[in-house]
């Protein structure tokens, strides 16, 4: 028995491994990023006033967007671990 629990306690490392990359990518496909949604809602089409590309440079090297894409993956893993699951886009 207590092999059989082994060899399911070293096979669950890889497959948490797995479920982490796959929900990290279904959260990176979709087109853009929280920059452009956020600067969406700024934008005022009448006047064409929003925010300067300088600041939208400034806020996706705040927020760590222009990072790898590995470095973004460390990061949300080691956030998850944590437990710190980020600031909700919808209700902040």
């Amino acid at each position: 028995m207590t092999p059989y629990i082994a060899r399911r306690l070293l096979l669950m490392i890889p497959t948490l491994v797995v479920i982490s990359v796959l929900s990290f990518m279904i959260i990176e496909l979709p087109p853009g990023d929280y920059v452009t949604f956020a600067t969406a809602k700024i934008v005022d089409y009448d006047t064409n006033l929003g925010p300067s590309p300088e600041d939208i440079v400034a806020m996706r090297q705040r927020w760590g967007l222009n990072q790898p894409l590995y470095v973004k993956y460390l990061k949300w893993l080691r956030n998850l671990l944590r437990g710190d699951l980020g600031v909700s886009m919808r209700f902040n």
